[in-house]
């Protein structure tokens, strides 16, 4: 699981390209993404989260965005992302519908 707090902007990006990078090559199938801690979201923080449901799906696997909330719910509005991204109100819901869940 991935756990955002505060900004993802351009000007912290590396460490989570970091652990995106961790991921893929640990060959994880099943990621959930959550993003009750973030308050704020721009464009390249979007990007990579459109990177890391590209490259995870790409090898075969799936993500689950959970508890997005404020700012960051309304620009996943806006793009459009809460119908194209599976977004789950809990990480809970996200586990299930990934199919990790006991």
């Amino acid at each position: 699981m991935i756990v955002l707090r505060g900004s993802l902007d351009i000007t912290n990006l590396d460490d989570l390209k970091s652990e995106v990078v961790a991921i893929e090559e640990s060959r994880v199938t099943k990621v959930v993404v959550d993003l009750h801690g973030l308050r704020q979201i721009d464009s390249s923080g979007v990007g990579l989260i459109t990177s890391l449901f590209k490259r995870i799906g790409k090898a075969g696997g799936q993500v689950r965005v959970a508890r997005v909330t404020g700012q960051p719910r309304a620009v996943f509005k806006l793009l459009g992302f809460d119908r194209a991204f599976d977004v789950c109100d809990t990480v809970e819901e996200a586990l299930r519908r990934l199919g990790a869940a006991e």
